[in-house]
């Protein structure tokens, strides 16, 4: 095959949808592990959702306890029994990670594969806003990308009067 000629610096063809409240369905994950700060070396979640009018939108979930709270929000809208969330000494993550891990007496095990094989494919509800594009900290450039900031159920009323919009 031979070379492609190509401008290096234009857009990777991704384009952020716009501001506004879809409904989707949870595509597929891709698991990963997070570099941030406070959270390097937890199991991250890329999750895709696909929009019921079109287009995309993603998500990374980082399995930490700073940021359970996003995942279990996601989790029980897509349809996940919430009841796996009302565990203290709760131990999650994917089934094989618990092949060489010995739990306490009162601990419980959470299994990621089991709650992703649950909500795959099921629809759900995004508040998605747009954040701008622009150079980070780090010096690093972003283009414009979506952020969700809620999930809801496809059966939970949302009541907007209250929110400003």
């Amino acid at each position: 095959m031979p070379p492609i000629r190509a401008d290096l610096t234009a857009s990777s063809g991704f384009e952020a949808v716009p501001a506004g409240r879809y409904t989707a369905t949870v595509f597929n994950s891709k698991p990963g592990v997070s570099a941030g700060a406070k959270t390097q070396g937890a199991t991250s979640l890329n999750i895709r959702f696909k929009l019921e009018d079109g287009g995309s939108v993603f998500e990374t979930f980082i399995i930490h306890p700073s940021t359970m709270w996003k995942f279990k929000q996601f989790a029980v809208a897509a349809g996940a029994d919430p009841t796996i969330f009302d565990n203290p000494k709760a131990v999650i993550g994917f089934r094989h990670e618990f092949d060489d891990f010995e739990l306490a007496p009162d601990e419980t095990a959470v299994y990621l594969d089991d709650i992703l094989e649950d909500v795959i494919g099921q629809p759900i509800v995004l508040d998605v806003t747009v954040d701008p594009g622009g150079v980070g900290s780090n010096g690093q450039v972003y283009q414009e990308r979506n952020r969700i900031n809620k999930f809801f159920s496809t059966s939970e009323s949302v009541d907007d009067s209250g929110m400003g919009w």
